[in-house]
């Protein structure tokens, strides 16, 4: 596709059906967009406003007890130690995060003592809500590209992720602040499904040219390659290098919510 965009032009990704978006990603498109069709708005809006109370309402002191790490089988990240919880970064690419998998609760509890309270609880149930949609259209699109490339067996590669839970969805505030909110990179798995955002601002590098995507409207996601796929795939599926601009010349915070689509590298377990 051939666009000529700018930062104030971003580039409205045409909605697919997931057969056709799968099409796409095999022969090498960067981004695709296809409706995720259980994708909740009021869930969307809870998740976002979840992250919201909690920036609000609970300490800094302790909020720091909501950053777990847990060990995670074949997900090849940080040899499999990831962060989950709420984790904060201050550094670079200043930000706060939920990392909800289906085991946070639980690992709150064990790891931290941590007992949710009544509107935590429910915040976390709409996450679990928008990653059972994200998975659910994430399996669909694996299942319609290993009917074109069985070779790679993605499908196996996805349920194997699914039973060891490590799956995730981030929810992301980023405060105000003008310039690049997220510098360039690649992201480690193999597909991320970008569900939500407040304003566009998200951009990819396409034949050396910075592509700003426009939002999707609800209930579609832009979806793009990582570097796990590019490696099982010996980088038939390139990863997409992204990254984020603040459009608001730093007057608004910013939030997104993402979906990482995970596969177990089968290949780094022997």
């Amino acid at each position: 596709m051939n666009m000529h965009v700018s930062r104030m032009a971003p580039v409205r990704v045409p909605v697919v059906p997931i057969p056709e978006a799968a099409r796409l990603l095999i022969t090498r498109h960067p981004v695709t967009s296809f409706p995720v069709t259980k994708l909740d708005r009021s869930d969307m809006e809870h998740a976002w406003q979840g992250m919201k109370r909690f920036e609000e309402e609970v300490p800094p002191e302790e909020q720091l007890r909501y950053a777990i790490e847990a060990y995670r089988l074949g997900s090849g990240e940080k040899r499999g130690l990831n962060s989950d919880g709420i984790v904060r970064r201050n550094v670079t690419d200043r930000k706060v995060y939920l990392h909800w998998r289906p085991d946070t609760t639980t690992l709150l509890w064990v790891m931290r003592r941590i007992r949710l309270n009544h509107w935590q609880h429910e915040w976390f149930q709409a996450c679990e809500r928008i990653h059972s949609a994200c998975l659910g259209a994430y399996r669909e699109l694996v299942v319609e590209m290993d009917k074109i490339r069985p070779e790679y067996r993605l499908l196996d590669r996805l349920e194997a992720a699914t039973h060891h839970g490590i799956h995730v969805l981030r929810v992301l505030y980023y405060p105000p602040r003008s310039g690049e909110l997220a510098d360039k990179h690649v992201d480690w798995s193999p597909f991320t499904l970008h569900a939500g955002e407040s304003k566009h601002g998200l951009y990819g590098i396409e034949s050396g040219n910075k592509v700003y995507y426009d939002t999707p409207e609800h209930p579609n996601v832009l979806s793009f390659a990582g570097e796990q796929l590019a490696k099982i795939t010996s980088n038939d599926i390139p990863a997409l290098y992204h990254g984020v601009e603040d459009m608001t010349d730093g007057s608004e915070p910013r939030w997104a919510i993402v979906f990482f689509g995970k596969m177990v590298h089968f290949e780094d377990l022997y």
